[in-house]
């Protein structure tokens, strides 16, 4: 780089990396719509077992956006059946996506029902319409675990829309007979826990918040091909062969090159969020392909790369969770890093 123009300086942070929304009053007792033809997706019975989903039963809410400011609304909700308790002539439904959870009350008795025995029978991960009023949940019954925990939904219509299967493991609790393997073989099941849900949201926020701030300073995002010559690093690296013989392209550990052609052809402000791959093996705190923010800049001191990367980290953090970082960081000269820390 220093060949092509000495009075270029540029700075390489690729550090970060992201691993692992009537008035007709309700009808006497509420409905539940028995299941017809159409195929849907895996892991849910056969054809019978559904229906199709038509524009009444497109959902006007989702399952955590409801309040107590919504209190007397008529609602449309959509989702996964987490969990059904029978109490006599009151059935509660846990209904869950992947913005949150709403109790539903469906009211009547079983005995005299037979709807109201069917919605009892649904296995857990079933997909459910519920059509019906919001109202407060009385005061000594409110949930401050459920961000929807003032309110609840009483059913005036429910739509089986899919019927589950006996599912491989427990969705949302600790099941110490679900090992990585079954977890991996039903991996659209697992990505419906809580934690995977909001950790790949999370990841979606960080990556729009990066792509803000650096955006405001002026950096130009340029993505760069994946399909390269080898350019030997600190570890091995993944080849992908071609139809001519004994011709390869090399994944890359990162756009090293790129970068350093950008800042000579005048992108003197770029990022991305780079795919970097490395055959590193099965190693500790390892993996194979990982994402980074990558950064260049050109005719910047250190001062300017520090200053850029803590507004990014800081904006990150503001941002994707809400927790202000105040500036600047606490900073530290090598000298005093050998001398603390050796």
């Amino acid at each position: 780089m220093r060949r092509v123009c000495p009075l270029l300086r540029s700075y390489a942070i690729s550090g970060i990396r992201c691993r692992r929304f009537s008035t007709i009053p309700p009808p006497a007792h509420p409905i539940i719509d028995s299941p017809s033809s159409l195929s849907t997706s895996s892991f849910h019975s056969n054809k019978a077992n559904t229906i199709p989903f038509t524009s009444d039963l497109r959902r006007t809410h989702t399952c955590g956006a409801l309040r107590i400011s919504n209190k007397g609304e008529r609602v449309t909700l959509c989702g996964w059946v987490e969990h059904i308790r029978n109490f006599d002539k009151l059935v509660f439904i846990v209904l869950r996506d992947g913005y949150g959870e709403m109790q539903v009350i469906v009211e009547g008795d079983p005995s005299e029902n037979e709807w109201i025995k069917q919605i009892i029978d649904l296995p857990s991960e079933s997909i459910v319409s519920v059509q019906g009023l919001v109202r407060p949940r009385p005061s000594n019954m409110s949930n401050s675990k459920m961000k929807t925990g003032e309110v609840e939904v009483i059913a005036e219509k429910v739509t089986v829309l899919n019927k589950s299967d006996e599912l491989p493991f427990t969705i949302n609790a600790p099941d110490i007979l679900a090992t990585e393997e079954l977890k991996m073989k039903y991996r659209f099941l697992q990505l419906r826990r809580r934690e995977l849900q909001h950790n790949i949201r999370l990841r979606a926020k960080i990556a729009h918040a990066s792509r803000h701030w650096l955006t405001l300073s002026d950096f130009v995002e340029i993505e760069t091909p994946t399909l390269f010559r080898p350019t030997p690093e600190g570890a091995k690296e993944f080849l992908v062969p071609t139809r001519h013989p004994n011709k390869f392209y090399s994944l890359p550990q990162s756009p090293q090159q790129y970068k350093q052609l950008l800042m000579a052809s005048g992108f003197d402000r770029y990022f991305q969020l780079a795919r970097c791959y490395r055959d590193e093996g099965q190693r500790k705190d390892r993996q194979p392909e990982f994402t980074q923010i990558d950064l260049e800049m050109s005719f910047v001191t250190e001062k300017d790369v520090c200053d850029t990367v803590e507004g990014l980290v800081a904006h990150i953090w503001e941002q994707s969770v809400g927790i202000h970082l105040p500036r600047p960081f606490p900073r530290m000269s090598y000298r005093e890093a050998m001398h603390r820390y050796g």
